[in-house]
């Protein structure tokens, strides 16, 4: 059912345009699409300026929370109405709902603005599709663990692969053998499950009205409790099927909540599904001009080494800081690499190999041996995790129009193998992060957190706003961090902060040896091999990011204790810069020289690390300067100006106007 909507614009009659939606949700078949006019609100974002009507909103909010519908977003625009003036009033008035039941009929809705040449209201078209892209890879099913042939299945096909020539060779070929020997087991398998829950059905309903009749005979009376047993193994089934799907992880199964779980895995599927992108030049419409265009812009993001085009005496600026990391070189043991199997979430998406961390830790006891096999032939150099290490790209949109590759933030998703690997590794190395990271660098280091660096910011903005001291906040925005290190930078800082040749030899093998192809719609695309950038996916990626961007903060250190920079702390709290992963906040003293020296460092570093400054998406925030002199720091760094109050690390307190420090000095 299609409902038309045109909201009454007196405030007086909304309570009853509510009552109406309500009366007409009382109407409808369940596939319902409710679109038009609402003249009312959803959420204050609605509206470019404040709005008065937040009674309005919280009442229209509840209309649609208890008809159970569900908001689609416009994809390339924010308001649908204008009142015209020369400073313009925007409201998002005219909008698309649509039932639980439109979701699941029609998984490909989505919603687009038209250009309005003449009406004060932008058009709307809602599309609606049923069809969804098959992808025919391999998956592992976590629901098939409730079946106990899939063991023997497991173990057959693990038990019976000839040996291969090295270790690594040896699991591949398993692996190739289990996925063959499931996808098979599996063919028709939800269909049979399915059948068998509508026979159930039909079973349990026929004695029950056999009953109403006359008395069931033992038999009977034994089957019916049977028959209920199965159908409730039949649906948990089925609900661990959506559930995997939806990735969600905060909800258990066994509440009845398969309805839920496959809602939001087809609104997930919705938010990831590229139908459109632009090449720069044209729009782009069809799946292999899209897979083109994809293969293209990242093969030459990750693909292609540039260079260095600076190098700094790493050496000397660390000299002194190093601890000692010889035991990073231990012999690999049983129980820490069960440990890094078992601490793996059980259900995050897989990679290539289409088997979750689940498959690993269910069948530990099969597998363990040749796992343990592989990470000896890689402790002594002989192994080559090509055929193991592998990723997909898989691309979330950073925003609901992304139209652009760049729009697109790429998660890898890596072999089983390979992550396994690179998770042992990065469990050795997370325990000498605190000593080898500078202490105002909070992110992936155990016992720091976000809130060190708010904190420590909000001091010293207090400190120089009560002492009347000029002084200037940068934030730095790293374009496409991850994408970018240049793996010979990492290679000469590791071993400048002295990483045995061993432990640097396993991190080469690591970079060198990954292909990844850009996954479309669930589709792989053609591979290619990297040769720069951090796979942000894989476990070590996050500590080896910041042990890169600890450079940038000891050249600030190095600066400032050769005058070349003056030290904008106070008594205990002595620091340049503030850092939360690729997330910068510089300190200036608010002077032209300081500013020069700044924008020196920062260049240099972005030459010999690789690592993109995007001075578009920077700011400047002044403290206790005129306009004019703000205006010309931010012009040496091609910047803007951004006045308080301002968000840090997303949160949405403004550091001019919190109350006096927590940490007081």
């Amino acid at each position: 059912m299609i409902s038309n909507v045109y909201g009454p614009t007196d405030v007086t009659l909304k309570a009853y345009f509510f009552q109406e939606l309500r009366s007409i949700h009382s109407f409808s078949t369940g596939i319902w699409t409710l679109l038009g006019d609402f003249n009312v609100l959803l959420s204050v974002d609605d509206k470019n300026g404040a709005t008065t009507h937040i009674t309005d909103i919280l009442n229209f909010r509840e209309v649609v929370h208890d008809l159970q519908l569900v908001d689609l977003p416009i994809l390339n625009k924010a308001f649908t109405w204008t009142n015209g003036r020369g400073v313009p009033t925007l409201e998002r008035l005219d909008r698309a709902f649509i039932s639980t039941n439109w979701v699941l009929a029609f998984p490909r809705s989505t919603l687009r603005a038209l250009p309005r040449p003449r009406s004060d209201h932008t058009p709307l078209v809602l599309s609606a599709f049923t069809f969804i892209p098959s992808t025919h890879l391999f998956r592992f099913e976590s629901f098939w663990l409730r079946h106990p042939a899939v063991f023997d299945v497991v173990s057959t096909a693990w038990n019976s692969t000839t040996s291969a020539s090295t270790p690594v060779n040896q699991f591949a070929s398993k692996l190739k053998s289990v996925q063959t020997a499931l996808r098979n087991w599996s063919v028709g398998l939800s269909s049979r499950l399915q059948r068998q829950a509508n026979l159930c059905l039909l079973w349990i309903d026929w004695l029950d009205k056999a009953e109403e009749r006359r008395t069931l005979t033992n038999l009977e009376c034994a089957l019916r409790p049977m028959l209920k047993v199965r159908y409730e193994e039949l649906c948990l089934q089925e609900e661990i099927k959506w559930k995997q799907r939806s990735r969600v992880h905060w909800l258990k199964v066994g509440d009845a909540n398969t309805r839920f779980f496959h809602l939001k895995a087809t609104g997930r599927r919705n938010s990831n599904f590229i139908s459109r992108l632009s090449n720069g030049c044209t729009l782009l419409s069809s799946h292999q001009p899209i897979a083109d265009h994809l293969l293209s812009f990242f093969s030459n993001q990750l693909g292609e080494d540039p260079g260095s085009t600076l190098s700094i005496n790493l050496l000397e600026l660390y000299r002194g800081l190093n601890p000692d990391l010889s035991c990073l070189q231990d012999d690999f043991t049983t129980a820490e690499v069960r440990k890094a199997v078992f601490s793996s979430g059980p259900e995050k998406a897989p990679g290539p190999d289409g088997l979750p961390m689940l498959f690993y830790q269910r069948f530990w006891s099969l597998l363990n041996n040749d796992i343990l096999s592989v990470f000896n032939s890689f402790h002594n150099g002989s192994a080559k995790l090509a055929e193991i290490n592998a990723s997909w790209l898989c691309l979330i949109p950073k925003k609901s129009d992304a139209l652009l590759a760049k729009d697109f933030r790429p998660i890898s998703l890596v072999h089983g193998m390979g992550k396994l690997i690179s998770k042992v590794l990065a469990t050795r190395l997370q325990s000498f992060m605190a000593e080898l990271i500078n202490p105002h660098q909070a992110a992936f280091i155990k016992g720091r957190n976000l809130f060190d660096n708010f904190s420590t910011a909000h001091v010293l903005v207090h400190h120089y706003y009560a002492s009347k001291q000029s002084a200037a906040l940068l934030k730095i925005d790293f374009e496409r961090a991850f994408d970018h290190i240049n793996w010979d930078f990492l290679i000469d800082l590791l071993r400048a902060r002295g990483f045995a040749p061993t432990w640097i030899s396993w991190i080469q093998e690591i970079l060198k040896s990954a292909n990844t192809s850009v996954i479309l719609n669930g589709i792989p695309g053609n591979s290619f091999t990297c040769k720069r950038g951090l796979r942000q996916g894989d476990p070590l990626s996050p500590l080896l990011f910041i042990l890169c961007v600890d450079v940038l903060f000891r050249m600030f250190q190095r600066a400032t204790s050769s005058g070349l920079l003056q030290d904008p702390g106070i008594r205990d709290v002595r620091v340049q810069a503030l850092q939360f992963a690729d997330d910068l906040l510089i300190f200036l003293d608010g002077s032209p020289r300081a500013a020069a020296a700044t924008k020196l460092i920062l260049d240099d570093f972005a030459a010999c690390s690789g690592l993109r400054i995007n001075y578009d998406k920077s700011s400047l925030t002044p403290i206790n300067l005129s306009e004019t002199q703000a205006t010309s720091l931010a012009s040496s760094f091609g910047c803007t100006v951004k006045a308080f109050p301002i968000r840090y690390l997303g949160l949405p307190s403004p550091l001019r106007d919190l109350p006096d420090p927590i940490i007081c000095l």
